[in-house]
C-alpha cells in the first residue's frame, strides 16, 4: 500500500466527526424494538383485565340460568346465551372478528361432585410494533396474539348459605360501609354482615358472626372475608307496590312547641287506637300524640317523618312506608323528636305481615328517596322492637343501642342501609334471622345452595 492509500485509511480513522450519529442510527432500530414491545405487551395485559371482568360477569350470571327448557335438539343452551348476552354489554361478541365467547357446565374445581359454570373469552390482539424485534405472535399464522380469560362460578361448596341480617349497599371507594366506633363491649350477637365496600371494627369484633366485604375486611366479626362481589339490593323492586301519591301536593310540617312536636292536622295526629287499618296514606309529618296501637296497617307517610314524641307506637302485622320526593323541606325516618334532647321514652314496636305485598316488610324507604333519609338511634331514643326487615336503602344509618324482637312478631331483623355506624353498646336481639321463614320475610343471603353464586376460579 502506497504512502498515499494509507494516509487516506489514518485520516479515515482517526476522523470522529458524526461518530455519534452513525451510532445512534444503528442502535435505533433495536430501540424502537424493545419500546414497541413493550407498548403492545401493555395493550395485551389491558385487554385481557377488561376481559377477565366480561367473563367474571357472565360466569355469575350464567350459573344462575337454571336447566329447565331444553330446546328442539335436547340440549338447554340458555346459559351460554346469558353468558354470550353479559360479555356483549362488555364489548365482546361472539363470533364477531376474532373474539369468541364459550360456555359450559364443568366440575367444580374444588368439589368435583359439585356443577360450576365456567365462561372463557378469546381474542386475537394485532401485533403493532413487535414485529421489529422479531416477536412472531402465536395466532393467525403469527400475525397476532392470543389473549384468553376464563372464570368458573357456582356456589362456595360445603359453607351453607349464609343469611345477611345487616347489609351495607354503598360502594364508594375506599368507604367504611359498616363502621364500629367505640364499640368495646357491643354485642350482634353472630349475626351476619355485609359491606359492599370496606367494613372496619375498631378495638372489637362486636360479636358478629361473618364480617363479609367486597373490599376490605378488618376486625369485624368471628370470620372476616374481604374481595366479596358486590351484592345486589334484593329489595327495590318492592317499590312498584307503594300507592300513589293523593296529597295533592300539600304536605304540612311538624313544629316544636316547648316539649312536645305538634301538628295541626288532625288526621296525622296518632293516638290511642285510631280508626286505621288497610292501606292508608297521610300527607306530611305524622305525630304520635299517645301511646298508639295499629292493627293489620299499611301506612305510607308521603314527604313527612314518624315522630314519636315520648310515646310508643304499637303495629302488628303493619308496614310503614316512606315515600315522596327529593325535596329538601321533607324528611323520610322514623324520629323521637324534631328537636333538642332526646326524648328516651320513644319507641316503636312493630311486627311486618307474613303474607301478602308487604309480606315480611315492617319498616320500607322508597329508593328513590335519597334526601333527608338518616336515621339515628342515640341511645335507645327511639327504641327499636322489631320482627322483619327495616329498608333505608340510601340512609346513613347510626345504631348505639338495642333493636329487640317485636312483642307480637318473631325473631327476625334484616336491615339493608347505605351506610352504618355502630356505636356503644349496639346489640340486636338473639337469633335474628332465626324465624324468618314464619315472618314472611326473604331472607338476602349469599353461598349455599339457595345463595347467590361467587366465583370459585
Amino acid at each position: 500500500m502506497n504512502d498515499a492509500v494509507q494516509g487516506l485509511v489514518r485520516d479515515f480513522i482517526g476522523d470522529t466527526r458524526a461518530a455519534v450519529s452513525s451510532l445512534t442510527a444503528l442502535l435505533l432500530i433495536p430501540l424502537i424494538g424493545i419500546v414497541g414491545l413493550v407498548v403492545d405487551v401493555g395493550y395485551w395485559y389491558y385487554k385481557q383485565r377488561d376481559m377477565q371482568n366480561a367473563a367474571d360477569s357472565a360466569a355469575i350470571a350464567a350459573a344462575q340460568t337454571p336447566d329447565e327448557d331444553l330446546g328442539f335438539d335436547g340440549v338447554n343452551d340458555d346459559f351460554i346465551k346469558t353468558a354470550r348476552g353479559t360479555a356483549l354489554r362488555y364489548g365482546y361478541q361472539n363470533a364477531s372478528g376474532s373474539t369468541t365467547v364459550d360456555a359450559a357446565r364443568v366440575p367444580c374445581p374444588a368439589d368435583p361432585t359439585r356443577t360450576c359454570t365456567q365462561v372463557t373469552i378469546g381474542y386475537d390482539s394485532p401485533l403493532f410494533f413487535s414485529p421489529i424485534v422479531g416477536f412472531v405472535g402465536d395466532s393467525s399464522g403469527g400475525n397476532s396474539q392470543g389473549v384468553a380469560a376464563l372464570a368458573i362460578a357456582g356456589e362456595p361448596p360445603d359453607t351453607g348459605a349464609i343469611e345477611l341480617c345487616l347489609v351495607s349497599l354503598d360502594t364508594t371507594s375506599g368507604t367504611a360501609g359498616v363502621l364500629g366506633n367505640g364499640v368495646p363491649f357491643a354485642d350482634l350477637n353472630g349475626c351476619d354482615i355485609f359491606s359492599n365496600n370496606d367494613m372496619t371494627c375498631n378495638g372489637n369484633n362486636m360479636n358478629a358472626g361473618s364480617g363479609i366485604a367486597v373490599g376490605t375486611s378488618s376486625g369485624c366479626g368471628l370470620t372476616q372475608v374481604s374481595g366479596a362481589d358486590v351484592f345486589e339490593d334484593p329489595y327495590t323492586e318492592l317499590a312498584d307496590n307503594i300507592p300513589g301519591d293523593t296529597c295533592g301536593g300539600s304536605y304540612p310540617q311538624a313544629y316544636k312547641q316547648g316539649k312536645n312536636n305538634k301538628t295541626d292536622t288532625v288526621a296525622n295526629q296518632f293516638a290511642g287506637s285510631p280508626v286505621v287499618s288497610g292501606e292508608t296514606i297521610r300527607c306530611g309529618d305524622v305525630v304520635v300524640t299517645a301511646d298508639t296501637i295499629l292493627n293489620d296497617t299499611t301506612l305510607v307517610i308521603y314527604n313527612g317523618r314518624l315522630i314519636l314524641n315520648d310515646n310508643t307506637l304499637t303495629a302488628n302485622n303493619s308496614t310503614i312506608i316512606f315515600a315522596g320526593d327529593n325535596n329538601a323541606s321533607y324528611n323520610h325516618y322514623v324520629t323521637d323528636t324534631i328537636g333538642g334532647s332526646n326524648l328516651t321514652d320513644s319507641a316503636i314496636d312493630i311486627s311486618s305481615p307474613t303474607s301478602g305485598d308487604w309480606s315480611g316488610v315492617a319498616i320500607y324507604t322508597d329508593p328513590d328517596l335519597t334526601t333527608n333519609v338518616d336515621t339515628e338511634q342515640s341511645g335507645n331514643a327511639p327504641a327499636y322492637a322489631i320482627s322483619g326487615l327495616m329498608y333505608t336503602p340510601n340512609s346513613n344509618s347510626i345504631m348505639s343501642g338495642i333493636i329487640n324482637k317485636a312483642g307480637t312478631g318473631y325473631e327476625c331483623f334484616v336491615w339493608v342501609n347505605n351506610t352504618l355506624t355502630l356505636n356503644g353498646t349496639a346489640q340486636i336481639f338473639a337469633n335474628p334471622t332465626g324465624s324468618c321463614d314464619q315472618q314472611g320475610l326473604d331472607v338476602p343471603s349469599i353461598g349455599g345452595n339457595e345463595g347467590r353464586p361467587w366465583l370459585v376460579f
